[in-house]
């Protein structure tokens, strides 16, 4: 299992991508060693049944807990915050998740990231990946366009700097500066492109 983490509106071509080529080739190539691989992409939620038992929060670190190998991929957006009675709600088991976030305006993306690589490198040293898209397509986009791409909020970009910073001095594998290109997608919607 692959947990891949980032934030949803901008990273839609990359989530396609992994979706639509990467995982048909990895499963395959793992088909012949009796390997299954699947890739938990929470872009499309928790259902309504799971909810009513853990909060979001909860129930996506046991994803994290669950899989094998972690994917983290950043660009210019920052991401949702959670508010700080949803991580004081985390049970025990996250005693250290919640006092490193604790009263702290701290993105899903990045506790994601925490808990899944950031705090544990030596323990994830071959199982988490870390890709940090280049941010130079963002010139070429409308005022409205660029909303969906970049964080607008002052601390949030202080943030999102930190967090960039923190993985690239983590020991961990990372691309940095990966190529990115705009492009339409369906219905005219700005997407990312150029990263077949």
């Amino acid at each position: 299992r692959i947990f891949v983490s980032s934030t949803f509106l901008d990273m839609q071509g990359e989530r396609n991508i992994l979706h639509q080529f990467v995982l048909p080739q990895l499963q395959k190539r793992a088909k012949e060693k009796y390997i299954q691989v699947d890739l938990v992409d929470l872009r499309w939620g928790l259902s309504q049944e799971s909810l009513k038992t853990r909060s979001q929060l909860e129930q996506c670190l046991a994803q994290i807990k669950r899989c094998d190998l972690f994917v983290g991929i950043l660009g210019e957006r920052y991401g949702w915050v959670p508010d700080q009675l949803m991580k004081d709600d985390l049970p025990q088991d996250y005693e250290d998740l919640k006092l490193k976030c604790s009263n702290k305006e701290v993105s899903m993306t990045e506790i994601e990231m925490e808990f899944g690589a950031l705090s544990c490198t030596q323990d994830v040293k071959d199982r988490a990946f870390f890709y940090l898209r280049n941010n130079s397509f963002c010139g070429d986009l409308s005022p409205d366009e660029k909303l969906k791409f970049t964080t607008q909020n002052t601390k949030h970009k202080q943030n999102l700097d930190n967090l960039k910073e923190r993985v690239t001095k983590s020991g961990l594998e990372v691309m940095k500066s990966y190529p990115a290109e705009c492009s339409n997608g369906p219905g005219e919607n700005t997407i990312v492109g150029g990263l077949q």
